[in-house]
């Protein structure tokens, strides 16, 4: 007997069989701790969703997507082969896993995690993702695995860029479900029509994504949606701001040994690690760096409080600084303008409305395949902006001192230092 759940955006969700074990499992309860967008409600109240339900709306567009295009996916002749119900269990598992991995926050500590443990949150998730399978007794764990997180060939590689792809169901269902709880009105995808004209492919689904003419807005409003949000949301300064100060705080706690992550590299093997895993949410993360040390503990209440540090200049580059550069300039700023360690941090972020580097997604015109920037106006606008999109550094100061700064003055200082940085990075 199944179970219907109802979620924002979509209403009822489905879930049953193995699929409802998968989700009442601790691994997947574990999300509904973990905020979807970070710390972002400090700026859109109403951002306070989890990584859960956006799970639970992947798995739907999963069941949607199955239920308009099986007749196209029964032709292929690798996926004909199944049954209806199976493919519909590996699909819909796949997307109920898929964002398992993630750490408190969700993105928010993935440069932490690769410093620190080389890995990142789809690594995590392989290994959790696993054992939960397993557990709950879903027909094939390795199928549900290479479409879930990629790495396979064939049915399962057309799948998972289904799921993760450009207009993957993963975009679709962040992109619509974050323009919700922020109350921004930038996320609208024409979702129905893409899911009915994206054309499966008949090869091993390698390469682009193909849609026909009759779904060409629908692909635009994507990629509309996408840039939209990230201008104003994803790199709102002030989200960013707040995410920032808690990347820092947990840095400086994983360099004081007040936070490990080592058993992150042993979560599908060692019951010890996976119980940590359990217990790494949102609530458990800020009370750990809560009684970390000075650093730690001052940034979490500026955060409980909402006392975050303001941005004070912003500069340009053209290439893109790492996340140990990013704090090594902010140390030596700070102990420049502040005479400590603390009170500046720098923050980058690179809005790339379309990768002008691979044509991902193909219309299917009258005159053959062609890629979606040469048949939209509006995507050939997103195109060319990216063609010239800089590299955006700020730089923020604690709410001390940030009113005695001269703005100009520390955002040459910090041209300067990562310009520095970058240049001996590049030479021989």
């Amino acid at each position: 007997m199944g179970k219907l759940v109802r979620i924002p955006v979509h209403g009822f969700v489905e879930v049953e069989g193995s699929l409802l074990d998968l989700m009442d499992s601790p691994y997947l309860q574990r999300l509904r701790r973990v905020r979807q967008l970070g710390l972002a409600d400090l700026v859109y109240p109403g951002a306070v969703h989890t990584r859960f339900e956006h799970s639970l709306g992947v798995k739907h567009l999963c069941d949607r997507l199955l239920e308009v295009q099986w007749d196209a996916m029964s032709e292929r002749e690798d996926l004909g082969r199944f049954q209806r119900r199976y493919v519909a269990e590996v699909l819909g598992a796949a997307g109920l896993v898929h964002d398992v991995g993630h750490p408190p926050f969700s993105h928010v500590l993935e440069p932490l995690l690769e410093i620190t443990v080389g890995m990142d949150h789809e690594d995590v998730g392989r290994k959790v993702a696993r054992v939960a399978l397993e557990e709950a007794g879903v027909t094939d764990p390795e199928s549900v695995l290479e479409v879930a997180f990629g790495g396979g060939s064939g049915w399962t590689s057309v799948l998972h860029e289904l799921i993760a792809g450009e207009l993957g169901v993963d975009r679709l269902d962040y992109l619509e479900r974050d323009s919700l709880h922020t109350g921004v009105a930038y996320g609208v995808i024409e979702v129905d029509r893409l899911l009915h004209t994206v054309e499966i492919p008949k090869g091993d689904g390698s390469g682009a994504v193909v849609v026909s003419l009759k779904g060409l807005e629908a692909a635009e409003s994507v990629l509309v949606a996408r840039y939209h949000m990230y201008r104003a949301v994803y790199f709102h300064r002030t989200c960013r701001a707040a995410d920032t100060m808690l990347l820092k705080a947990a840095t400086v706690a994983a360099e004081d040994g007040e936070l490990d992550l080592g058993f992150l590299r042993k979560v599908d093997t060692d019951t010890g690690s996976m119980e940590d895993l359990l217990n790494w949410d949102d609530v458990g993360l800020l009370v750990t760096l809560s009684e970390a040390g000075d650093v730690p503990t001052e940034l979490v209440t500026m955060l409980r409080d909402r006392e975050l540090y303001k941005c004070v200049a912003t500069v340009t580059l053209e290439d893109e600084p790492s996340v140990e550069d990013l704090f090594a300039v902010a140390e030596e700023i700070s102990e420049t303008v502040a005479g400590d360690d603390r009170s500046v941090l720098l923050d980058c972020s690179r809005i790339i409305p379309y990768e002008p580097g691979s044509e991902g997604i193909l219309i299917r015109t009258s005159k053959g395949l062609k890629p979606l920037s040469e048949v939209s106006e509006v995507v050939s606008a997103l195109k060319e902006k990216a063609r010239w999109g800089e590299v955006k550094v700020r730089v923020y100061a604690s709410p001390e001192v940030a009113p005695g700064l001269d703005g100009e003055e520390v955002g040459r200082l910090a041209r300067e230092a990562l310009s520095d940085r970058l240049n001996r990075s590049e030479s021989p």
